[in-house]
């Protein structure tokens, strides 16, 4: 935090999060986000590597808000349950809202660190920050010549 930035508390704005069974999980039927099954991957190792950071956000009937991609890697890794953020206190037009922002402000971040509309590989960026693949590829598009990176075989 910057010199001179306050910390602001709000009263009664306890986050509560819970374990859940899989199982106890509904995925959005519509869910705008393709989710690729390198995504996917990509979480589940950050998960494993690091442990849980962001919980998979929920409505009051356990409906996902936020955190389906979050909910494969966990099934990937043969997770029995998951961290939990029920946020039974927005309205359904909230709901909706938040959704839209969600995958909204993730496509913008992808946009923004590659310059282009979200592909799997801006999906992979904005996930774990795994920017080398995107510079080789833009390299060898711009170059026409293989790109040589250290640690490679």
């Amino acid at each position: 935090m910057s010199a001179g930035a306050s910390v602001v508390r709000e009263k009664n704005a306890a986050l509560t999060v819970e374990w859940r069974p899989l199982d106890a999980l509904t995925p959005y039927p519509q869910n705008a986000r393709v989710l690729s099954s390198k995504a996917v991957a990509k979480v589940a190792a950050s998960i494993k590597a690091f442990g849980w950071r962001q919980p998979i956000v929920v409505d009051a009937a356990g409906v996902i808000i936020a955190g389906h991609t979050r909910l494969l890697a966990a099934q990937s890794l043969g997770l029995k349950a998951v961290p939990v953020l029920v946020a039974d206190d927005l309205t359904p037009a909230q709901v909706r809202a938040y959704r839209l922002a969600d995958n909204r402000t993730a496509r913008e971040a992808a946009r923004q660190l590659t310059g282009d509309e979200p592909s799997e590989d801006s999906a992979a960026v904005l996930l774990l920050g795994d920017i080398r693949d995107v510079i080789v590829t833009r390299w060898q598009k711009f170059t026409g010549r293989k790109a040589v990176c250290r640690g490679d075989s």
